[in-house]
């Protein structure tokens, strides 16, 4: 004889608990949450970055520029 979907089953184990379920979805949102803002501030430092490094190229460039003219 094997369970059935509709069959009850008396377990002790905490992870079946329904409120340790409910604690352990809602931290799992709050973590979700917490990369996605965190990807956002990584994606804005990259180009904060990405700009600073262009800034310093182009002045790479001008002083070059200005050490190769007579």
């Amino acid at each position: 004889m094997s369970l059935s979907v509709s069959d009850y089953v008396v377990t002790k184990d905490k992870s079946s608990s329904l409120t340790f379920l409910q604690i352990y979805l809602t931290t799992l949102r709050h973590q979700d949450t917490t990369l996605a803002r965190l990807q956002q501030i990584y994606d804005e430092m990259l180009e904060v970055l990405s700009e600073l490094l262009e800034l310093q190229q182009e002045d790479q460039r001008e002083e070059k520029d200005d050490g190769d003219a007579p």
